[in-house]
């Protein structure tokens, strides 16, 4: 029998720029946000004498993620930073931009399964307003590459209970004595994320195996061995 299922509200949505950096910015007046998805090219073949068609699936992409809300003037760290991103062309990646859909789960780049993955801001535009309107603002974000949603988080307290493990020639892993990896929705296949440890921020790997204290990772001898400190978080995704 199943659980209780887990919608997604978007009360609490967000886009966070620079997360966990000293221009951390929430981008305000936003009220509209879709997330991260794909869509797969149909081939069609006709055929003399045959009926009916025969369709095939061709290449995919992933879908222009859409924002829009109320233009906030002197918001210069949130819909001023998107301006000139789209201005510049810059590529955002990781936690330089940051989709969040609640207040735990969020979306951006998947750069375990796609390491030139990247978002850029095609446009930020604004519409008319009437005598009664605040101005609209809109925007788009395209995926340069894979994207995942982040679904499984753990953020370490002042008494940290996480430890990377290189594996020295057989797979690396990550230990929890609290053993709460399952709890904290882990699964087999996810895309890990690492943010603020000592110095494996950049193991960019899948999860293979999960445990209720030990994630195995598809990397080895990649992860450097050091215990988790105040702070740190690891976060899992899927598309």
């Amino acid at each position: 029998m199943s659980g209780a299922l887990d919608y997604l509200t978007a009360a609490d949505a967000a886009i966070v720029l620079n997360y966990g950096k000293a221009e951390q910015a929430v981008v305000k007046g936003l009220n509209k946000l879709s997330p991260p998805g794909f869509e797969r090219q149909v081939i069609t073949l006709d055929e003399f004498r045959q009926a009916f068609d025969r369709k095939f699936l061709g290449s995919g992409a992933y879908n222009d993620i859409s924002y829009a809300g109320w233009l906030i003037a002197d918001d210069h760290d949130g819909q001023g930073a998107l301006k000139q991103a789209a201005l510049n062309g810059t590529k955002l990646v990781g936690r330089d931009l940051l989709g969040f859909l609640d207040y735990n789960h969020f979306f951006t780049t998947d750069l375990a399964n796609d390491p030139s993955s990247s978002m850029q801001i095609s446009g930020a535009l604004s519409g008319e307003a009437g005598k009664n309107d605040a101005f609209p603002v809109s925007g788009k974000i395209v995926p340069n590459g894979r994207l995942a949603i982040y679904t499984a988080h753990m953020v370490e307290s002042a008494t940290p209970t996480l430890a990377f493990v290189d594996g020295a020639g057989s797979n690396d892993t990550i230990t929890d004595s609290a053993s709460g990896f399952i709890t904290a929705g882990f699964v087999a296949g996810m895309t890990l994320l690492i943010f603020d440890s000592t110095s494996n921020d950049a193991v960019n790997t899948t999860i293979t195996n999960v445990a209720a204290g030990v994630l195995t990772l598809a990397c080895k001898s990649v992860v450097s061995s050091e215990a988790g400190i105040e702070g740190m978080e690891i976060h899992g995704g899927t598309i």
